[in-house]
């Protein structure tokens, strides 16, 4: 039989958590969407990585080498959202603090077109985040996460948080993160 594992009640709708899928009754329509762990679980066997215990915050977190990490999260289970830390905002009180904003604005703007993911400041601090749908058939969760991390990477070297590097270690198919057919 069908097991069902989790049931969350919103004053809108109904999600049902299934092994691999979720369904969400919004006034009488089901949506089928592939769940969130569903996500992740191919994320890490994809890259090899080991499946991350998610925090109280229903958040999977990945630390990688070169300073790189990963969060992934679903804010309603329709959309995964991909996020990473990049440090502390610069202060715009400060004339170097707003130059050094005005420089991030200039490359978030230059960069948004062919990138997926969006520069933002939260708290005082930097973040990058990409949403994927997780009801498109069409879009590969596994290649996002390759996008963004090549984002992130090109991101940490613009800001001096990691070392130079002629590419990021996404490019050209470096075999020691994404092997096989996650080549440039």
């Amino acid at each position: 039989g069908i097991r069902i594992f989790k049931v969350c009640v919103l004053p809108f709708y109904r999600k049902f958590t299934l092994t691999d899928k979720e369904f969400f009754f919004f006034s009488g329509l089901c949506a089928m969407t592939e769940s969130l762990t569903a996500a992740v679980e191919r994320i890490a066997g994809a890259a090899g990585w080991r499946m991350p215990v998610p925090d109280d915050a229903g958040i999977h977190h990945f630390l990688l080498e070169d300073g790189l990490d990963l969060d992934v999260g679903s804010p309603d289970g329709r959309w995964c959202v991909l996020s990473c830390d990049l440090g502390a905002a610069p202060d715009a009180a400060t004339p170097s603090g707003a130059d050094e904003l005005a420089r991030l604005g200039a490359r978030a703007a230059a960069t948004a077109r062919a990138h997926g993911s969006v520069l933002s400041i939260a708290d005082g601090r930097l973040e990058l985040f990409m949403r994927v749908p997780l009801d498109d058939a069409g879009v590969d969760v596994v290649e996002a996460a390759r996008r963004f991390l090549n984002d992130e990477a090109q991101w940490r070297e613009f800001l001096g948080a990691a070392p130079a590097q002629t590419a990021s270690p996404f490019s050209f198919g470096s075999a020691g993160w994404f092997p096989g057919e996650f080549r440039l």
